[in-house]
């Protein structure tokens, strides 16, 4: 089934691009990565004052990102959607505030500690940093985190390998791994976290060579992972900003079959599908289906193509409708997925959930970052099923007087009801309407029947033109001078599905 891509995606993060890149960090910055005012300063080299920043008041952070090319800026939208996810932080499209977030291009990744007053954080990002969890890490130092290995604590959890920190132009780094006194540092009573976002790599300022290694040996790995939030990080930014709540429970672990066991029942239909030998379905299927893929290789398909997406009130899938009746469109396990498949079965609420939404889907991101988009910016990558309904109360009244022939580019658009021109009603509203588009009454007729007998009249195929005239042709007024031809050729631009 293809609405396990979701869970396809997590084998694709490969070690090395979730963990930290110590070729992005700047020598020349506090800590590689911090930059900070006067006041900051003076309390690290004086050993006393918080370095922790300050919180952003009321818990809304205003923030711009006007100097990052399009490309660029869904990956820090997806960051902050992190942040509304998990936490009860604002983020607000900046209009006249003094502080505020500003991302833009740098030579590298950094940011400033905490809320300034009267200043901007700027958040650089250069070519390197558009990762998930980098983006969020320098995010969450504007938020106030500083590095987890600083901690008063560290030294019961990580032991540095001093003699591997490499000295850059003859300048000592060892500074940078200096444990910082409570003054400084208040992880707010919460533990060591090997696993957050926060935390040094294992070979931060080594050329290479392991700087730091864990007491349990078991978490060596874990440290300096950048695919977004610890469960660590979330309980400090809800204390920190006093959200309610507590700590998001980590999802229980998915189940995986045994030889020659099926987990889901969907199984031997999904590998009928061939899913089994799915590049964007493999891991997942050979988790679930252990039965049903039996000869399933141990080595993953290469990526043949990518994967479909089902328009406006159309299920690609002939089992949609069963997958969504099991709550497949609303587990996160299969959601992903099931927009790809299911738009009709998974009919939600059309809209975007960022103003940007629209501009990113004219760049191509709806294409290019289609697991975020799709979910995101569902109305401007129109992969949504809009309810057929009417937009004003007297469709009614106007369909019955003919308004639908007469003026369809209005009536078709803001009386789809009423006019019967809702891409999803795949189906013939007469019992003749067979007999009638045998006779050839789908082109002698058209007016009548392509909204009347639309699956007799094979028009629910899809909103598509058949010529790249279509547009113009129908500005120039040929969608009612020339129906024969246009409503057929040119459904898209003359606005019949």
């Amino acid at each position: 089934m293809l609405s396990l891509s979701s869970l396809g995606l997590l084998y694709c993060i490969s070690y090395v691009t979730s963990h930290w890149v110590p070729e992005m960090e700047d020598k020349d910055l506090f800590e590689g990565d911090m930059i900070l005012d006067p006041d900051q300063k003076t309390a690290v080299l004086n050993g006393f004052g918080s370095i922790i920043g300050g919180r952003w008041p009321n818990n809304i952070v205003p923030y711009e990102m006007s100097r990052l090319n399009k490309q660029s800026q869904p990956m820090v939208a997806k960051a902050i959607e992190e942040y509304h996810k998990h936490t009860c932080l604002k983020f607000v499209q900046r209009t006249n505030q003094r502080e505020y977030l500003s991302f833009y291009h740098g030579s590298g990744c950094s940011s400033p500690v905490g809320y300034q007053q009267y200043r901007v954080n700027e958040v650089s990002l250069a070519s390197g940093c558009f990762k998930l969890g980098t983006v969020m890490h320098e995010i969450g130092h504007s938020m106030g985190f500083y590095h987890e290995q600083s901690r008063p604590d560290r030294d019961k959890y990580v032991t540095i390998i001093w003699n591997n920190i490499q000295p850059v132009n003859g300048r000592d780094m060892r500074h940078n791994f200096n444990v910082h006194t409570t003054n400084k540092i208040n992880s707010l009573g919460t533990p060591y976290d090997y696993e957050s976002m926060m935390h040094y790599d294992q070979t931060a300022f080594g050329g290479g060579r392991v700087t730091i290694v864990t007491l349990d040996k078991s978490k060596q790995n874990l440290i300096g992972q950048r695919d977004g939030f610890s469960q660590g990080d979330i309980a400090q930014l809800k204390l920190m900003y006093g959200c309610p709540g507590t700590v998001t429970p980590k999802p229980t672990p998915l189940p995986r079959c045994n030889p020659g066991q099926d987990i889901h029942t969907d199984c031997p239909l999904w590998a009928k599908a061939g899913y089994c030998t799915s590049a964007n379905f493999w891991q997942s299927m050979s988790q679930f289906c252990c039965k049903s893929c039996a000869s399933l290789s141990t080595v993953k398909p290469a990526a043949t193509s990518t994967l479909p997406q089902c328009t406006d009130g159309v299920d690609i899938d002939k089992e949609c409708p069963g997958w969504a009746q099991k709550g497949f469109c609303t587990d996160p396990n299969f959601s992903k997925g099931m927009m790809r498949l299911c738009c009709k079965s998974c009919a939600e609420e059309c809209k975007d959930k960022d103003v940007n939404c629209e501009e990113w889907a004219i760049t191509g991101e709806c294409k290019k970052n289609p697991d975020w988009m799709l979910t995101t910016c569902r109305k401007s990558c129109k992969v949504c099923a809009e309810p057929c309904t009417d937009a004003d109360a007297n469709c009614v009244t106007w369909a019955s007087k003919g308004e639908c022939k007469n003026n369809p580019d209005w009536m078709l658009m803001y009386c789809r009801k009423s006019c019967n021109s809702c891409p999803a009603a795949c189906e013939d509203n007469e019992m003749n309407c067979a007999a009638w588009a045998a006779s050839g009454e789908c082109k002698k007729n058209p007016d009548y029947m392509l909204s009347t007998c639309r699956k007799s009249c094979n028009v629910c195929a899809g909103c598509v033109d058949n010529d790249l005239k279509c547009a113009d042709w129908a500005k120039s007024g040929e969608c009612t001078k020339n129906k024969d031809y246009m409503l057929t050729a040119c459904r898209k631009s003359c606005k019949v599905c």
